[in-house]
């Protein structure tokens, strides 16, 4: 089944659905079931038409108004959109996570996330899609964490539902910025794929979700 449409960006506060924002998922209209109504894996590549970036998600539910489509401002960021800007949206089919390396944004991230596996299976239950260069936001005890997707295997875009990936954390970066797996984080990926990461520790996080949309 293939699905490919355009739609307007609208932000998750905008329809007062602000937690979508700690999410990777997208709101569309309800008319995009029948179209793929074969399906029980709903996940979709979304692409900036004007520069042709792109970023996987996972769907919330169908329930915008036409011609809408719901966006976490995160990953509007990623893809360079703002509200009433078009984009296009497909449905699409990720291999399966593999293995999976996090470069959090300072000392305080690293040392909270690395020991919480909790927390870990939260993000990627949330997240159903992982795009390697994006940045993740983590609410957990009332404060704001950055995760960078350093990289993914075996793709650069990946389904993380009911997978066993390997989790490494790299070394904190104060200050990082989205990027596609650009030149800048081939040194960081190498050394985390070497005998002393972040972590110290590889960690498999098994995920139980069947669907990516409840």
């Amino acid at each position: 089944m293939s699905f490919r449409s355009t739609f307007l960006v609208v932000f998750p506060e905008t329809v007062g659905r602000k937690e979508l924002n700690e999410t990777g998922k997208i709101i569309l209209p309800s008319t995009i079931i029948a179209k793929l109504r074969n399906e029980t894996l709903m996940q979709f590549l979304l692409k900036n038409p004007l520069t042709q970036k792109t970023i996987g998600a996972g769907v919330e539910e169908f329930s915008s108004e036409e011609p809408s489509c719901v966006v976490p401002r995160w990953m509007c960021e990623n893809l360079g959109l703002t509200e009433n800007d078009k984009i296009v949206v497909q449905f699409q089919k990720f291999p399966k996570i593999k293995e999976l390396i996090f470069q959090p944004s300072d000392n305080e991230s690293a040392n909270i996330l690395n020991e919480k596996q909790i927390i870990m299976e939260y993000t990627l239950r949330s997240y159903p899609v992982l795009t390697q260069g994006s940045i993740l936001v983590i609410n957990f005890a009332n404060k704001m964490f950055f995760l960078k997707v350093l990289f993914t295997k075996p793709e650069r875009i990946v389904n993380t539902l009911s997978s066993n990936p390997t989790v490494t954390f790299s070394r904190p970066l104060m200050e990082f910025s989205h990027n596609w797996g650009e030149e800048e984080d081939e040194e960081e990926i190498r050394k985390s794929k070497q005998k002393d990461p972040f972590s110290g520790v590889a960690k498999s996080i098994r995920q139980t979700s069947k669907h990516d949309h409840h």
